[in-house]
């Protein structure tokens, strides 16, 4: 459990570094620990263990089909120049952060603040620790946002196929948000969205059912997954956040990220009013897409309070992100499989 205390310390260094004038690299630095605490780690970690069996099925010759297909491709090659699972690991979490970082420079005001948000809710850094795939393509995500704001479709359209097809097929869902997220709407469309999405919290399993994909639903006990308090938490702050909109929504970045907040209300909603547990799951990955636009939206309302509050309110949140973050390695960290924490440098 230490370990993660020594890294905590290692972040708030390379944060307080990052103040200090001919110090700019000091981001990258913090990000390049990151990589390398995820991509050497050894057994930590829900994925771990299945993407090191699923490599080692791989290494033997076994046909391994996937709707993605470039990550089969890539776990083949990773077999023919001789690499070991540990060597997936290191990668993808290279490629996690260094994409983290980028999307942090590109759409934060405050990158300070957003590398805090992402290192200590466990919605992103230690999730990748668990979702391996899903948190590379969110990354990705992230960083695409960037050319949303500047309108550069080609771009946008290559980074989200590619990691379609390399990281996690689920990324393609949120492709059409290229021309919706930009736009403005009014506050009755918004209603009848809302009212949409309860209903569709009523009815989504029986249009599944309806479908092919029955069968990705049908078994209700596969998942150990539920409705927990944090899904309310964060629907209380989004209605929040959607409510006190028109104070802070300035500029076109604050606009798609204030409409990334009500879709995360949008989604939550259905979200609440499920029980099967299969449901539950796929609502929440689709989610951890949206929720991860909070480090952008939450930096960007603070940055526009008058100079006192701002610091106040800087502050205060800088020690409740950091208490999160001890909370969840104390409270669960057994749980989620993240301790204990090992280390494996066998790359090939």
């Amino acid at each position: 459990m230490g370990i993660y205390f020594i890294l905590l310390i290692a972040v708030i260094f390379f944060l307080v570094l990052g103040r200090v004038k001919g110090f700019e690299g000091a981001y990258a630095c913090l990000f390049s620990v990151l990589a390398l605490f995820a991509g050497f780690r050894y057994m930590v970690g829900i994925d771990y263990p299945q993407y090191s069996n699923l490599f080692d099925y791989v290494k033997n010759g076994s046909l391994f089909v996937t709707k993605e297909f470039g990550f089969g491709f890539f776990l083949n090659l990773l077999v023919v120049i001789g690499g070991t699972a540990q060597l997936f690991f290191l990668i993808f979490a290279v490629l996690t952060q260094y994409y983290t970082y980028k999307a942090i420079q590109k759409n934060s005001v405050n990158q300070e603040m957003s590398i805090l948000i992402y290192f200590c809710i466990l919605s992103f850094y230690l999730f990748s620790f668990n979702g391996v795939r899903q948190s590379l393509a969110g990354a990705v995500f992230l960083y695409a946002i960037w050319f949303i704001q500047t309108s550069d479709l080609k771009r946008y359209s290559i980074y989200i196929f590619v990691a379609a097809i390399f990281a996690h097929l689920s990324i393609i869902f949120y492709y059409p948000l290229y021309w919706l997220i930009k736009k403005h709407y009014s506050t009755i469309f918004k209603i009848l969205l809302l009212v949409l999405a309860v209903a569709f919290g009523f009815m989504i399993d029986k249009l599944i059912a309806m479908t092919p994909y029955a069968v990705y639903v049908g078994d209700d006990k596969s998942f150990d997954v539920r409705i927990d308090a944090k899904i309310y938490a964060f629907l209380l702050l989004g209605i929040f956040l959607e409510l006190i909109r028109r104070r802070f929504d300035k500029t076109a970045l604050s606009n798609i990220l204030f409409n990334f907040n009500f879709l995360s209300v949008f989604v939550l909603l259905m979200l609440i009013f499920q029980n099967n547990s299969a449901l539950i799951l796929l609502l929440k990955r689709l989610h951890n897409y949206i929720l991860a636009t909070y480090i952008f939206l939450i930096p960007m309302i603070l940055e526009t309070l008058e100079y006192k509050s701002k610091k106040i309110s800087s502050y205060a949140f800088y020690m409740l992100f950091i208490l999160l973050y001890i909370l969840t390695i104390v409270a669960i960290g057994v749980r989620i499989q993240i301790i204990p924490y090992s280390l494996n440098f066998q790359l090939f």
